[in-house]
């Protein structure tokens, strides 16, 4: 064994012997806690680096007492020929559930890249500026629309308001969003910092809140709700590309507004198509070709036949798609498959143009960053679900045992301290993979998330 090994053998044994100790102390603590109401636990654990000196520890010292760390006494470069010392300190809670459950230590002798978090996050807020800007836009129509008495919106605003913005009166987010004080900044943050399954819950919400609210009577003097599908097929910009009727000032100005939002749709439209051919190929092997009429009973059939089963969906979707059809008889879903299976180097996307105009920029945006699917929810009625009421009414109770509030934090278990911090990225695909657990931590999250999960299924209700 070399000498640098030993030394870092040496090092990582001196740390684990002292997490052991934590870990030790956090594992045994609970048995007394009847007889003791202050059992402290280890909550984080920081290395302070500076250059080796008289001063050097009393640095330290200053360092973690001014950031909240109880100084463990331990320099983890003691007796190596290093110039450099790394001094050890920890955080304490009385709050168990945010304790150290478990480490996990990464030797990183060659082949990794430090790399400044501020700089990093700059770069993809950068590359997410379209994202943030199309939920921005969704946000002042789902603003309007519930202004204008649109039942989805209305919907949605409910299940908007499961999360709260973080601040000091913790204003949950529809009447944040109602009260105009959103912009594209706030959603960068969000998209950045964000869970996953809180994005596409609020994203979901969003999409939903945004649904046609034009509700117009027909011959019978019901009342029913104009689509974008129904504009799709009857739209009279068909005719006028096909049949050269645009001058060219005109088709250029179509090129201007749709180009972009159509090439993102015709993305959106590919995935759609393989995803539906790939559960129409499965359901077909199973004999099990759903029938449903609505996307409510879509979600229905798949918690009857295969709860993870997503394969229903995506047929329901095409059947919803084709119930509406082109003049010449060409149901829209079949439609869809068809333009889906075109290379990109072959598409028109001018064939799209009417699509985009039929939904609107905003609405085509939402489908092409939240999936195809998401569009062919809003084919529905804009009346409220009944069904909508218990489900939010379980979901704030879960959110309730949790977390003693009815809404989640849009920023849970965002990390405050990586901001100011370096972050190495290794070459090798499993230290990489271990640097990102590098202090795995066990809490009520776990539960937290699943709860995350269980209203992101809500949006296929409001």
């Amino acid at each position: 064994m070399t000498e640098k090994n030993k030394t870092r053998k040496s090092i990582c044994s001196l740390i684990c012997l002292f997490l052991a100790f934590c870990i030790g102390f956090v594992s045994i603590a609970p048995t007394y806690a009847s007889a003791a109401d202050n059992t402290i636990y280890v909550a984080d654990i920081k290395i302070y680096e500076c250059e080796d000196g008289d001063n050097a520890e009393n640095e330290a010292k200053a360092w973690f007492a001014s950031n909240g760390y109880v100084y463990s006494g331990i320099n983890l470069n003691q007796g190596t020929d290093t110039d450099w010392n790394a001094y050890l300190g920890y955080k304490t809670t009385t709050n168990k559930d945010a304790a150290i459950t478990d480490i996990r230590m990464m030797a990183m002798d060659t082949g990794y890249t430090i790399y400044n978090y501020e700089d990093m996050a700059n770069y993809l807020a950068s590359q997410k500026a379209g994202t943030a800007q199309t939920l921005q836009s969704a946000a002042v129509a789902f603003a309007a629309n519930y202004r204008a008495g649109s039942p989805k919106a209305k919907d949605a605003y409910e299940g908007l308001n499961l999360f709260h913005v973080g601040d000091a009166e913790k204003t949950k987010l529809g009447d944040y969003i109602l009260a105009g004080k959103t912009d594209v900044q706030f959603f960068t943050k969000m998209i950045m910092k964000s869970t996953t399954g809180t994005l596409n819950a609020v994203h979901g919400f969003l999409a939903n809140g945004i649904a046609p609210y034009n509700n117009d009577l027909d011959e019978n003097g019901a009342v029913v709700t104009t689509n974008w599908a129904e504009f799709t097929v009857k739209s009279q910009l068909w005719s006028a590309l096909e049949g050269g009727a645009l001058s060219t000032d005109e088709l250029n100005e179509y090129h201007k507004n749709y180009n972009d939002a159509a090439r993102e749709l015709f993305r959106t439209i590919q995935d759609f198509t393989t995803y539906y051919e790939n559960a129409s190929a499965r359901a077909a092997e199973k004999n099990a070709l759903p029938e449903a009429d609505t996307m409510k009973e879509a979600a229905d059939a798949m918690e009857e036949v295969e709860r993870e089963d997503s394969d229903f969906l995506y047929l329901a979707a095409f059947s919803m798609l084709n119930e509406y059809a082109f003049s010449d008889g060409t149901p829209l879903g079949d439609w869809f498959v068809e333009i889906g299976k075109i290379n990109s180097d072959n598409i028109d996307l001018t064939r799209l143009y009417p699509v985009v105009e039929a939904m609107g920029k905003c609405q085509a945006a939402i489908a092409s960053s939240g999936g195809f699917v998401s569009a062919v929810i809003n084919l529905s009625e804009n009346v409220h679900n009944e069904n909508l009421n218990g489900a939010l009414d379980t979901a704030k109770e879960t959110i309730r045992s949790l977390t003693n509030e009815t809404a989640f934090d849009i920023w849970e278990n965002a990390d405050g301290d990586i901001e100011n911090a370096t972050i190495a990225f290794t070459s090798d695909a499993v230290r990489k993979s271990t640097a990102e657990n590098a202090l795995g931590r066990k809490s009520n999250w776990e539960k937290k998330k699943e709860t995350i999960a269980e209203i992101e299924k809500i949006v296929n209700l409001a």
